[in-house]
């Protein structure tokens, strides 16, 4: 079988975009998310300063989130909070959105957009206690007539299902875990020295 052209092969005159604005397009297209999926609510601060900038549903009652991948560390804990906010703010979800009957114990799905995602980055991702993770690959490219073109990716290998709640414990462990795998990886991508 044929290994498919990669990105930048496929589209010569096509250069990246600067700066990606990849959840405006996604709340301009959401079915790209998921089928049936409807954006509710966007840029819903967080108490610690944060936000979720894309709050959505497929009208089953599970709540979906949808965010960008930035530096790995940063949207790892970034993820933690939201998870947190949400599966505290039950009766405020329920409240907001009455129509919807939102229940994150119904379903709690991170979709998150991103160029690539590290092995180790998944795995870290993995103990969040999420109904589902998403992964999709997205390439945000500008033709030469300055037409847009976003090519999206779903990394069908890597996505899990989770059924449980990790325990406070069990977080603090996966992330120890999520930086040592962080670091060897790191590791590896140092040139090896020389022996005398």
């Amino acid at each position: 079988m044929r290994k498919p052209a990669s990105v930048e092969s496929m589209f010569v005159v096509a250069r990246r975009r600067t700066p990606p604005d990849i959840i405006d397009w996604a709340i301009e297209h959401p079915t790209v998310i998921a089928d049936r999926f409807e954006v509710l609510a966007t840029w819903i601060p967080l108490p610690d300063g944060g936000e979720i900038p894309i709050l959505g549903s497929t009208g089953d009652g599970s709540v979906r989130v949808v965010d960008r991948l930035e530096e790995e560390t940063a949207t790892f804990y970034r993820q933690g909070r939201i998870v947190s906010f949400l599966r505290s703010r039950t009766d405020w979800l329920q409240r907001a959105f009455p129509e919807r009957h939102l229940d994150p114990g119904r379903g709690l799905h991170l979709i998150l957009l991103g160029e690539d995602f590290t092995p180790s980055f998944i795995d870290a991702m993995a103990g969040l206690a999420l109904s589902e993770l998403v992964l999709l690959r997205v390439r945000d490219l500008e033709s030469a007539d300055g037409k847009r073109i976003v090519l999206v990716e779903r990394e069908r290998s890597r996505m899990k299902l989770f059924d449980t709640v990790s325990s406070p414990r069990a977080l603090a462990s996966e992330e120890e875990e999520f930086f040592r795998r962080l670091e060897e990886e790191r590791e590896g991508l140092r040139p090896q020295e020389e022996a005398g």
